[in-house]
């Protein structure tokens, strides 16, 4: 969820239909009724400052009374010189001594004006660039008892004191491009967002609204071998598992995938469900460095995990991806989707065992389930076995296996295997675990 989710009313032209009303994403209703047939093209509204504008109907949650805040946004780009005054938004009329509240612009400021019947001071900013998309915050925060612009996210100078007393409320309808209630200093250019949230956003939230209408909500695709229907703990042990995170609307930090401290809140975020002494927060997360992180583009990261000899699990864990603000440009850290499995393996019961009680035993069952065998050596075994597909859930298992443990790659293992013959108790173990292995392997 962002800043976005808690609107009260929330117009993105991005999002238009094409046709009828430009709707509210929020889910209140207010929706907006375009007025004289403003253009669209491009995925924005473009006003002519002749007649067109957009008309929401008066309701309660557009008013605020003399104790309650309110914070209102537009993100719009004007295209010519004002001759007299544009209002953005308004719910009152250009007289001072109307009700309601109202951004508006001039050639030489933006004002954002609330008034109780009786004149108020306004919030006098700095004027908008001709050709510039801008958003203008405009916030009423009646704890500080103080009105104030925002520019981009960004504050337009010293509060200045609100003056009323009285309730704002008034029964004129919201206009999007026009003074409110008859229509007139209509606004000339883009319209390109809307926003109206009942309390005064921080300044920190400002700066993500402002960001997020802009910009658009960023998300982040995880994808990658590691993701792809899951992976198993014998994969994570050998490593070369890849997560690759794709992110839209917005660009990973330039200096994602050095030694910055960028990549190491990337790494924290990775984060496991589990708390297993040698699970993925203990040893993977652990173990990650700079160097397995590659900045392959503005917008793609790929993740490449090392070999974890010391990982073991005796439950499944879920790794969930938290995106952190020093990675990106975006002002606020976000979920990833979809979140992945590591499979723990679960050895079957020792009576299952019966009937692989040698190393010969084992190429017999692999040989029965459709693969042909060098010979029955266990060099052959080993030659069928390590860089093949099945690597990895062989060396998850026999680490798993007691008395495997301190080998550190399955090749090493089976050559034990291989030079003593399978006859010296140590061995005998570790044969033990890879025939085991026989029981769940699937060719």
């Amino acid at each position: 969820m962002t800043i976005l989710d808690t609107a009260t009313v929330l117009m993105q032209s991005k999002n238009y239909s094409g046709s009828g009303d430009w709707l509210d994403e929020s889910g209140n209703g207010h929706d907006a009724a375009p007025q004289n047939s403003p253009t669209y093209a491009g995925g924005v509204f473009t006003l002519d400052s002749v007649n067109q504008f957009f008309y929401i109907a008066d309701h309660a949650d557009l008013d605020f009374a003399a104790a309650e805040s309110f914070t209102a946004i537009a993100l719009v780009k004007p295209s010519g010189t004002v001759v007299g005054t544009d209002f953005i938004v308004s719910k009152k009329t250009s007289a001072n001594n109307t009700a309601g509240w109202a951004i508006y612009h001039t050639s030489a400021n933006v004002v954002g004006k609330i008034s109780d019947g009786t004149e108020a001071a306004p919030y006098v900013g700095s004027a908008l660039s001709v050709g510039s998309a801008a958003s203008v915050a405009f916030v009423r925060n009646v704890a500080d008892d103080d009105i104030e612009l925002f520019y981009d996210g960004t504050g337009g100078g010293s509060p200045v004191n609100d003056d009323t007393t009285g309730s704002l409320a008034t029964g004129n309808p919201v206009h999007l491009g026009a003074q409110s209630p008859s229509a007139a200093f209509y606004f000339l250019g883009d319209y390109i967002a809307f926003a109206l949230w009942r309390s005064a956003l921080t300044d920190a939230q400002v700066l993500e609204a402002s960001y997020y209408l802009t910009n658009g909500e960023p998300s982040v695709a995880v994808s990658g071998t590691a993701v792809s229907g899951g992976v198993t703990e014998g994969e994570i042990i050998v490593g070369g598992e890849t997560i690759i995170l794709t992110l839209t609307n917005d660009t990973w930090h330039a200096d994602l995938g050095t030694d910055d401290a960028s990549t190491d809140a990337l790494i924290a975020g990775i984060d496991s469900d589990g708390s297993e002494g040698t699970g993925w927060d203990a040893v993977v997360k652990a173990n990650m460095t700079f160097a397995d992180v590659a900045r392959t583009s503005n917008t793609v990261v790929t993740i490449t995990l090392g070999a974890e000899s010391t990982y073991q699990i005796t439950a499944d864990e879920t790794i969930t991806v938290t995106i952190p603000a020093a990675a990106i440009n975006g002002p606020e850290p976000f979920v990833a989707a979809p979140t992945f499995d590591v499979t723990a393996y679960v050895p079957p019961s020792e009576g299952s065992y019966a009937g692989y009680g040698s190393v010969g035993a084992l190429r017999a069952r692999i040989t029965a389930d459709g693969n042909t065998p060098v010979g029955y050596e266990p060099s052959a075994l080993v030659a069928q076995i390590v860089g093949s597909t099945i690597q990895s859930e062989v060396l998850g298992h026999l680490v798993a296996a007691a008395g495997a443990t301190s080998q550190e790659t399955l090749g090493a293992l089976l050559e034990v295997i291989a030079a003593d013959g399978g006859t010296t108790s140590d061995v005998r173990e570790e044969e033990s675990a890879l025939i085991r292995f026989a029981e769940v392997y699937e060719p």
